[in-house]
């Protein structure tokens, strides 16, 4: 017979069986809740990484010249703003990916004159300014 029966057979007031009882629940309740805390902590750090890892393999490809200017603005928008989910990165890598999601708003990848452009940078120019905040975030 479990412990459990064993303790409700010799239990002579109700309040000493679900005093045992809730003692072996609550200690199940929280080993669970550990468990569970520490899978989607380490889920949470592993999409981190995976999500980062592929947002600045983009930026690297655009900023050597291996992407051109409307695929990456395609890929890197669509990406980031549909499947990188809210909250995920770190605050300093929300801010660097956003600002570069922000810029692209500021590209006309047609401009190639700067009358042509009434503001916006053309491709080269956006390169460039994607190189340089790649160099402030600090990848290599």
């Amino acid at each position: 017979m479990s412990q459990l029966g064993i303790d409700t057979i010799r239990a002579d007031t109700k309040m000493y069986f679900d005093r045992h009882f809730f003692m072996k629940i609550s200690c199940v309740i929280s080993i669970f809740g550990k468990i569970i805390w520490g899978k989607n902590f380490f889920n949470k750090v592993g999409r981190e990484l995976e999500y980062k890892s592929i947002l600045l393999d983009m930026i690297k490809d655009f900023a050597s010249g291996a992407t051109s200017a409307q695929d990456f603005i395609d890929e890197y928008y669509n990406f980031f703003i549909e499947e990188v989910p809210d909250d995920l990165l770190s605050e300093n890598d929300e801010s660097f990916f956003s600002s570069i999601q922000e810029q692209m708003d500021f590209v006309d990848v047609e401009a190639e004159h700067e009358s042509d452009r009434a503001g916006f940078q053309n491709p080269k120019e956006f390169r460039s300014w994607v190189s340089e905040k790649l160099g402030e975030y600090g990848t290599d």
